[in-house]
Order: structure tokens, then sequence, then C-alpha cells
């Protein structure tokens, strides 16, 4: 779980201004933001448990997810196969 939250969000590209110093970029479409937020939420409401992220990183311009972590993830979970 710590290694989780620690993870760093940001632009990664030096040529767009960051140090390149981050663990995550975004995701390319806002769309895929949605999709990622529906599979969190169906496994939440099977009985995953959500210890950390599961929404979008308003401290972040662009489409940033906080990094996520789910434990007692099933079959019947689309986030089992679809991510």
């Amino acid at each position: 779980l710590p290694r989780v939250k620690g993870l760093r969000q940001g632009v990664p590209l030096k040529t767009c201004g960051s140090d390149g110093d981050v663990d995550c970029g975004a995701m390319v479409m806002d769309a895929q933001m949605d999709h990622i937020q529906a599979l969190v939420d169906d496994a939440v409401s099977k009985g995953a448990t959500l210890h950390c992220g599961g929404k979008r990183n308003d401290k972040l311009d662009g489409q940033f997810y906080v990094p996520t972590l789910l434990s007692g993830v099933t079959a019947d979970m689309k986030i089992s196969t679809e991510e």
C-alpha cells in the first residue's frame, strides 16, 4: 500500500516542462478515465476492497487517475479481465 500511495504522477516528458521524475503519466483519452472509473465502481459494488485511489486526480491538469489498489477482486468483476 505505501508503494502505491507513493507513486508520482505528472507529465514524464522533459520537453513539456517537467523534470521527468514521475512514475505514472496521464491517460490518452477522457473516455478511458470513465472506463477505468466504471471498472473500479463495478468491483467495489461486487465486494472488492478499495485501499487507495479509485478516482480522478483533481490536483493535476489532464487525464490523471490516482494510483489505485483493490483487493478481493473476483472473476465476476469486469476489472479482472478488462484492465
